[in-house]
């Protein structure tokens, strides 16, 4: 898969070609970031003509300013944005803000947020990190455990909404616990943000946090992410500048980008041509009745194989055929995913099972196992996935996740 990522040398839509003239079919687009589709011709539009004004990132108020209103008009609780050019700086913003308006030193935490060594894995599950981080990873009840102890010295909780693995009453049953407590959340909405609709994932729970960040898709594949929230918190938070806090391009594509988003609602789109291929590719793994299976929405979905070696074929087979996938992660179709694309890629799936049909013949009719249902969720949101495990089980399997780093 890497190789073909390698070669690719242009992309438009929901295809990217490769040096060899190769037309794959992209379901992964920059992990999500590319929302609207590659070479978004409003989004081209829009950062050609900022480029030609000479400007990077000087004197850019009036953009600086559209770009906030734009966001704000998205999640009205909110009257403050600060910029910045990733999810995981802007997540660690939003935390030290928190942090230094209440001097207190510890954090909860729920999901991934970002390559930074504040989340580094804890030396044991649920306990505490050396950056002063309680990761619950999911599991409501060691939640409660801790904040019933420590609440009074937390000065907030990270919450990664997920809609493959979870259930939305286990998202808001968190999010109680932390009112319960008096604990702001912090909504890392990077990767849902947009994509379940035209601003927080959290709005489709009922939810509202105290500080969202966003990011993938908030600039359609250019480098930009946000912390939209309010008070001195936010003023904070809007401290933590860089040499490209404003830099023009971004924001320009970002400008282009929320508008068109809502001008073309394409988070329904989305999420009607996503759950055409998703009905499509179910019917496909039945028939194989191999232990492949296919988990989330049209907007952003999991395929979870029964075991290594039957992941590692699907996704080699998955390639040949020409389907750009994140390898063992979520698949995040663009608003560009439609017509001949969806086609194209349901006939792709069905030509690359049919080979695992006959490769994998001795794994017909077998369940995928628990576990690997467990490792499915692992990879796609750091965090467990069971409300009902044995709490014994989910402990054993927790601490092999954090020796394997």
């Amino acid at each position: 898969m890497s190789d073909i990522q390698g070669c690719v040398v242009e992309a438009d839509g929901a295809w990217v070609t490769t040096a060899a003239g190769a037309r794959l079919v992209d379901l992964s687009n920059s992990k999500g970031s590319v929302l609207l589709g590659h070479r978004d011709p409003d989004v081209v539009e829009r950062v050609c003509e900022v480029v030609r004004t000479g400007l990077s990132g000087w004197r850019l108020q009036e953009l600086v300013e559209k770009v906030t209103g734009r966001v704000l008009e998205r999640i009205p609780e909110h009257d403050q944005v600060a910029f910045f050019k990733t999810g995981t700086a802007a997540v660690r913003a939003a935390v030290h803000g928190f942090r230094r308006t209440s001097g207190k030193p510890l954090v909860a935490s729920a999901g991934y947020h970002g390559w930074d060594p504040l989340w580094q894995s804890p030396p044991a599950p649920f306990t505490l990190n050396d950056s002063g981080v309680f990761d619950c990873f999911y599991v409501v009840d060691e939640l409660a455990v801790f904040l019933d102890q420590h609440a009074g010295r937390t000065a907030c909780a990270v919450l990664a909404p997920d809609f493959v693995n979870l259930s939305a009453d286990t998202l808001k049953r968190l999010f109680a616990l932390c009112r319960d407590h008096g604990l702001p959340v912090v909504a890392d909405d990077v990767k849902y943000g947009l994509r379940m609709g035209p601003g927080t994932s959290m709005h489709t729970l009922g939810l509202s946090a105290d500080a969202t960040v966003l990011s993938k898709g908030l600039a359609n594949g250019f480098p930009l992410a946000c912390v939209a929230g309010s008070g001195e918190v936010l003023e904070e938070v809007g401290h933590c500048l860089s040499t490209l806090t404003f830099e023009a391009v971004s924001l320009a594509a970002s400008d282009a980008t929320l508008e068109k988003l809502d001008r073309v609602e394409a988070a329904a789109a989305i999420a009607r041509e996503g759950g055409q291929f998703l009905a499509r590719t179910t019917e496909i793994f039945n028939t194989s009745r191999l232990p492949v299976r296919v988990q989330g929405s049209g907007a952003i979905f999991q395929f979870v194989c029964g075991g290594p070696a039957l992941e590692e074929a699907f996704y080699g087979a998955c390639a040949r055929e020409g389907l750009l996938l994140y390898e063992g992660d979520n698949q995040t179709p663009s608003w560009r995913f439609s017509d001949e694309a969806v086609q194209s890629a349901q006939e792709r799936i069905e030509s690359a099972m049919a080979g695992l049909t006959r490769e994998f013949a001795h794994l017909a009719g077998h369940a995928i196992p628990t576990e690997a249902w467990w490792a499915a969720a692992w990879n796609q949101m750091d965090g467990f996935c069971d409300p009902d495990a044995d709490p014994a089980a989910r402990r054993a399997f927790l601490t092999a996740q954090l020796a394997i780093g």
